[in-house]
């Protein structure tokens, strides 16, 4: 009689485990079922990305008598008087050979491309600062030499205006460090005017106060 009852109970608990197993299988069917779907033919669609801001041009704008000159491949961008001329390198020329910029330019190249110019050289900075650079000219030269080291900020870097040093025409270099990058600008022959500014003092006040660079 005691082992009779024993299986009635264990009858019992197996109905109600049966009765129980398939009505949570309905439930999970369901809640499945009602999940949001997209239409038939179409695709969800991803989180959408708010689209970048355009990049606004760092180079100035030129106005009245002056014109821009952008050199992509070196890097900046500045503005120099209307009435001067440019040449830059062909595409593919070393990086070392200066852009120029010359007042009254002669018509064949030579040595002296003009009246005067501004020639902007690219190099590698070595690890360096602008003040190391231009201190190790001064001392390469020796005494002796009625140099000037003149400290100023341009496009947003330390820079470095060095005048007199030995060279063979009378020149006032400009050292500036831009991502790694030695820039030196030269302005020869620098021949200062006391009474009233020369067409090369413009010009360096010009680079100096429009030069940009693009990264």
């Amino acid at each position: 009689m005691k082992h009779l009852i024993i299986f009635l109970a264990i009858g019992v608990i197996l109905l109600g485990l049966l009765w129980l197993l398939p009505h949570s299988l309905f439930s999970v069917e369901m809640d499945v079922s009602s999940a949001t779907l997209p239409a038939s033919g179409e695709t969800a669609s991803p989180p959408t990305q708010a689209a970048p801001a355009p990049t606004e041009s760092v180079c100035p704008v030129p106005a009245e008598g002056t014109k821009l000159l952008t050199s992509t491949k070196k890097g900046y961008c500045l503005l120099y008087p209307a009435d001067d001329a440019t040449r830059l390198p062909p595409d593919g020329y070393a990086t070392i050979a200066p852009d120029n910029i010359v007042i009254n330019p002669q018509a064949a190249m030579s040595d002296m491309p003009g009246e005067a110019w501004a020639a902007i050289h690219i190099e590698d900075a070595a690890g360096r600062t602008v003040a190391q650079i231009a201190d190790e000219q001064i001392a390469a030269v020796g005494p002796g030499f009625n140099i000037t080291r003149v400290e100023l900020m341009v496009a947003g870097e330390p820079a470095i205006e060095v005048t007199g040093l030995p060279a063979q025409d009378s020149t006032r270099k400009l050292f500036i460090v831009h991502n790694q990058l030695l820039y030196i600008i030269d302005f020869a022959p620098w021949y200062p005017n006391a009474t009233e500014p020369t067409r090369l003092e413009k010009l360096f006040k010009m680079i100096v106060d429009t030069l940009h660079f693009l990264q």
